[in-house]
């Protein structure tokens, strides 16, 4: 398998979105706004996403041993002539261990060969094998990444791997490398080759870059709004079906839904391979607005606003765009709808300052408005 990095790369340099703009995304949408001002030493230096992820993702394991490596106790079994732990007389006396003055003992020992451990450990030589991929200097730093792991059951990175990892307070410091794993485990491609690896273009991969995005816009408003209620909210049918019929109503979920005492918002974040360019192409269809997120949007609030406390609630659409600036007001079926556009290509400082007043621009009181965010 090979990574052809110039794709990513030239992904990137066409939406004109700053290497280090997708830093603060992965920052926000994994609840470490904190951490959003220390961008990476070297994030200047990556061609390319694959890159920045592998950057972030060495950067954090080279401290893991400073907060403490993940380990578990395992039932070790070992021959040995000083006794310890349970003593099995049926195996010693199968393999005739006291003739060399020996017994088999059964005892725990802590150990690193954890499911943590080894999907850290997997996706590390994933990326080993990605051929030219890396730079040398991200090469040398995963590198140096993958020995701290060496020495746990090599794996198959799967879905089901990450369903095994059990993250405790003391180990919280992997959360942030394990959702990267996961990531990287989603844009990996199978080839015939079993020896090199190559990866979908994080930019190109509409759901896992709509998915970061919503992800972003969250964790950006959890931080930003600390006394809202930030959340993706089922959206109950205001409907009554006959013989059961309503158990195959699909399932309506916001992306991002704000609920700040009697100010409510319901965000619908829209990001496709397309979305973050100057035609506007997945933000108009055939010279209007694209009815569909329209469609959306307008159902959540008619069905939202039906339950107690959320007659009020306001709609938003949210492009990513770059080099565009999108802002629309409207009144339909007597809901408040925006559809207004984030644009990526600029600092850092005027996406947040541009982000805070639109998620504040739905509050009636200014001066409450105003009051609110860090």
């Amino acid at each position: 398998m090979t990574i052809h990095p110039a794709a990513i790369g030239a992904v990137i340099e066409a939406s004109q979105i700053p290497i280090q703009n997708i830093y603060y995304l992965l920052a926000y949408a994994h609840e470490q706004a904190k951490f959003a001002g220390d961008v990476p030493v070297g994030a200047d230096e990556c061609p390319d996403a694959l890159n920045l992820i592998a950057l972030v993702l060495s950067q954090r394991l080279l401290r893991v041993p400073r907060y403490g490596m993940d380990r578990r106790y395992q039932d070790v079994e070992e021959e040995s002539s000083r006794l310890r732990g349970r003593i099995d007389f049926f195996a010693s006396r199968r393999r005739l261990t006291q003739l060399r003055g020996s017994m088999i003992c059964h005892f725990d020992e802590l150990s690193i060969d954890t499911p943590a451990n080894q999907i850290i450990h997997a996706t590390c030589r994933m990326l080993l094998a990605s051929g030219d991929a890396l730079t040398k200097k991200n090469r040398e730093l995963v590198s140096l990444s993958e020995t701290l792991f060496r020495g746990v059951t090599p794996i198959q990175v799967s879905p089901t791997s990450f369903q095994q990892v059990r993250l405790t307070r003391n180990t919280n410091h992997y959360r942030i490398p394990i959702d990267l794993c996961r990531m990287l485990m989603k844009l990996s491609l199978p080839t015939q080759s079993g020896e090199k690896k190559r990866f979908r273009d994080l930019l190109r991969t509409r759901n896992t870059m709509n998915r970061l995005f919503e992800d972003f816009i969250k964790g950006f408003a959890q931080f930003h709004l600390p006394h809202a209620k930030v959340s993706k909210k089922q959206v109950p049918w205001n409907a009554k079906g006959f013989d059961g019929a309503e158990s195959v109503l699909p399932k309506m979920e916001t992306d991002v839904t704000i609920d700040l005492f009697d100010h409510k918002l319901i965000i619908e974040c829209k990001f496709y391979k397309d979305g973050a360019t100057t035609s506007g192409a997945s933000v108009y269809d055939g010279g209007g607005l694209r009815s569909n997120h329209l469609y959306q949007l307008l159902a959540y609030l008619n069905h939202q606003s039906v339950q107690p406390g959320w007659s009020k609630v306001k709609g938003m659409l949210l492009y990513p765009t770059v080099n565009e600036a999108i802002d629309y007001h409207f009144s339909i079926l007597g809901h408040d709808v925006r559809v207004r556009s984030l644009d990526l290509n600029q600092p850092w400082q005027q996406i947040e300052k541009r982000l805070l007043q639109i998620l504040k621009a739905g509050w009636d009181d200014a001066a409450e408005a105003a009051s609110l965010g860090h």
